[in-house]
């Protein structure tokens, strides 16, 4: 040993993981003395002991002998280590310096143990080069998987290869690699996969989260249904460009009630269908039983229906677990840190109907395509599972804490394509969701363009005289409503000659006139009775802050209205920038100064709802949707899923491997010249933290809703609702409203601040 030299020694248990190799090249080519060393030798003379958890556990009085700044402990996740939890000296990583390898022990440590003042340092397990094989186009497919899962039992009755470190050197075309759970030693058979270009099954854990979410299907790793469903996926035949005159099309939605009104995405179902079906395709609606969304009831009749030619057909919802669903659900809302198998069961018991999904696996070669509504039902994420070379998804997405969820946004990377409302809605899937797609079309939503309102009818049956701006939609806080009401009352008290402000719709909050104010609440109103009041009104407002497409947006602007839509909505600002049919707002000031304008000039509120009207009738008339929509459906190439899968891993394996032992390098460094710990960040990049945190931004009291206790849960939900509506509606819903706003626009300066700061660096 050169005693001018640092020393480290390194005592690590079998396996290894070829990390004995890692640690004595990398201090090596740092000009240590580094050596192998077992738990009873000397280490009076190192400047650095690095030991594994399991020696340390084994070897107690190891730990207990060595300087705290001389050790560090190479740490490893294990499985059992979840069970045992109380039975391991995990105190051991208090105050000290701890080697992981991947993500998976980041998660448990930080999650499980939470050491005091402990620090991390990533040193990647090494893998070496990885190299792939050929794929044979006329090979026949195979399942390989480590030969650590050769005995495991959800491999019963499938026909498997196991691989130990021989690798083939040619695989056939829709091969894939199957991983059953975690173990480190899984790490070269992964690096291999993608080399190659092959799609993984693999559990839903932080480790493969984070680095193949995008070439891979996660599983539930406590369902072996759920592994088989991920394996049956892909190995679905490859999709067919559709190439006959008259399409058949099933559009699958949760609920439909014939002759009624429904939610938006309902809507949008029954009009799309009804659209493919006059422009001479074939278009069913493949829904439940349901007729409420709210008890999930299975009330209506199984079986085939029609409603005005078009053909329904309906399943019974399974027996569902409401109050489980609705625990998951508050802490989906509360942005709690859920598994993924917690996640999985959140769509598990909700609205699901195996026998429909059983249809759409039956039936699937006799229809050309699939189209699901909306994204986050169960009738979209399991039925779109037993035809994903023919399910198309209408999401219909919103900024709203359900759409993170890592199940729903894989499920919508696999599908055939997605079909967005606007341009909006596809930046908010690519760049905040982070969802990827090779078929994503923005294909916007039809217009009843043909609805005729009668102003002086509206007048006369509701007793509504003089100019007034009109809302219609739902009456709930996260349509931003309180802020609205508050604005409001701020402008009809400091304007000379102020409109009456109108509400149409229902919902949670309980809006009452306020007269004093100018305010009239309508409540729900018949359709034409609705259209009427659009045609009445001075125009129309829209405060929410989150829309998909803002179907009343161009209700209003069809009857000729100008539409004032507040200026943080992206989609409103989208449509507005597009035609001038209106003005945007933020505050209190702006709304007020909008109203003023388009009360004291009638020919330039004209002028706006004019260009509204003619926007929408040049982009959003039925006809034209779906006209532009089976264009698209037929020019798009579609590939099996394996293949798309296959086509990521490259840029998987790209990232894998980039810089992976760089931080370790520092901190090595940093232990030679007692420069001070140097240890992996597990926090974001400041603009990313930022972005993240205006995505995250809303604040709400969910308990109206939600509850954790699962039998009285609704009745207490309901009991604090109504003790708490008098500060809710005066004070708790407007603050909250108010301070989202704030909590974006701050976000929003912060971002910018770092900007021009990386501008002058």
């Amino acid at each position: 040993m050169n005693t001018n030299r640092p020393s480290v020694a390194i005592i690590l248990s079998e396996p290894d993981y070829r990390l004995t190799d890692a640690y004595i090249s990398i201090f090596t080519d740092l000009g240590w003395d580094a050596r192998v060393e077992k738990p009873a030798g000397s280490f009076d003379n190192d400047k650095l002991v690095i030991a594994g958890f399991d020696v340390a556990d084994n070897n107690r009085g190891l730990v207990e002998s060595l300087p705290t700044n001389g050790m560090a402990i190479d740490f490893h996740y294990r499985e059992d280590y979840e069970t045992s939890f109380s039975q391991r000296p995990f105190h051991y990583l208090d105050s000290a310096t701890i080697i992981i390898h991947d993500l998976e022990a980041k998660r448990f440590i930080k999650e499980k143990v939470r050491p005091v003042d402990s620090r991390l340092v990533l040193l990647p397990y090494p893998c070496g080069e990885a190299q792939g094989a050929r794929t044979a186009k006329k090979g026949a497919p195979k399942i390989f998987t480590s030969a650590l899962f050769e005995n495991h039992q959800w491999l019963e009755g499938l026909d498997v290869t196991c691989l130990r470190e021989n690798y083939p050197a040619e695989v056939g075309a829709g091969s894939l690699v199957v991983i059953l759970k975690y173990d480190p030693a899984v790490w070269p058979l992964i690096q291999w996969a993608l080399a190659t270009g092959l799609p993984i099954v693999a559990p839903g854990i932080t480790a493969f989260e984070r680095t193949i979410f995008y070439c891979a299907l996660l599983f539930d790793p406590a369902s072996k249904e759920d592994f088989l469903l991920k394996l049956s996926v892909l190995r679905r035949p490859g999709p067919k460009r559709a190439t006959k005159e008259k399409l058949k099309i099933g559009v699958v939605v949760p609920r439909y009630i014939k002759g009624a009104a429904g939610g938006g995405a309902e809507t949008h179902a029954a009009h799309l269908a009804k659209s493919l079906n006059e422009a001479g395709h074939n278009a069913t609606i493949i829904t439940t039983r349901t007729s409420s969304m709210g008890d999930w009831n299975n009330d209506l009749p199984a079986g085939e229906t029609c409603d005005n030619g078009m053909t329904i057909i309906r399943f019974a919802l399974d027996n569902l677990d409401p109050s489980d669903h609705h625990k998951l659900g508050h802490r989906i809302n509360m942005r709690d840190n859920l598994s993924w198998s917690e996640e999985t069961r959140w769509m598990r018991s909700g609205i699901r109907s195996t026998p429909l999904d059983r249809y759409i696996g039956d039936k699937a070669d006799e229809y050309d395509y699939f189209f699901f509504i909306p994204y986050l039902y169960g009738t979209t994420y399991w039925g779109s599972h037993m035809a994903p070379e023919k399910s198309w998804l209408i999401p219909c997405y919103h900024n709203e804490a359900v759409a993170y969820m890592r199940p729903l946004r894989q499920n919508a990377q696999w599908m055939a394509g997605i079909c967005f409302n606007t341009v909006a809605e596809k930046r908010l899937a690519e760049k905040t969701l982070k969802i990827k797609n090779k078929a994503m079309l923005i294909t916007g939503e039809g217009v009843e363009t043909g609805a005729k309102g009668d102003a002086k009818r509206f007048r006369a049956k509701y007793g509504i005289e003089g100019d007034f701006v009109l809302y219609v939609g739902r009456f709930q806080p996260e349509k931003n409503i309180p802020a609205l009401v508050e604005d409001f009352k701020k402008y009809a008290s400091g304007s000379k000659a102020p409109m009456k402000l109108c509400f149409i719709g229902k919902g949670d909050m309980k809006l009452k006139d306020d007269p004093a104010h100018g305010i009239r609440v309508l409540g729900f109103l018949p359709e034409q009775d609705k259209i009427d009041a659009y045609a009445a009104s001075t125009a129309f407002i829209l405060p929410s802050l989150k829309e998909s497409f803002s179907i009343v947006m161009m209700e209003a602007w069809i009857q000729g209205k100008p539409v004032i839509a507040h200026g943080m909505c992206n989609v409103a600002r989208e449509h507005m920038f597009l035609c001038g049919g209106g003005y945007l707002y933020r505050d209190a000031d702006e709304l007020a100064d909008g109203l003023d304008k388009i009360g004291s000039d009638k020919a330039l509120a004209e002028k706006m709802g004019n260009r509204g009207r003619e926007y929408v009738l040049e982009n959003f008339e039925w006809e034209k949707i779906v006209d532009r929509l089976v264009k698209r459906l037929r020019k798009t190439e579609l590939k099996p899923i394996w293949e798309r899968l296959g086509q990521e891993a490259k840029g998987a394996l790209e990232n894998l491997n980039k810089g992976g032992d760089e931080a370790f390098i520092r901190w090595a460094g940093s232990c030679a010249t007692g420069a001070g710990e140097i240890f992996l960040s597990s926090e974001l990049p400041l603009p990313e933290l930022v972005e993240k945190h205006e995505d995250n931004a809303d604040i709400s009291t969910k308990y109206r809703e939600f509850s954790h206790r699962a039998v009285f849960g609704a009745l207490l939900s309901r009991l604090r609702e109504v003790m708490t509506r008098h500060i809710r509606t005066n004070y708790i819903e407007q603050f909250e409203s108010k301070q989202n706003i704030y909590n974006k626009e701050t976000a929003r300066l912060i971002q910018k601040l770092y900007e021009e700061i990386d501008k002058l660096s």
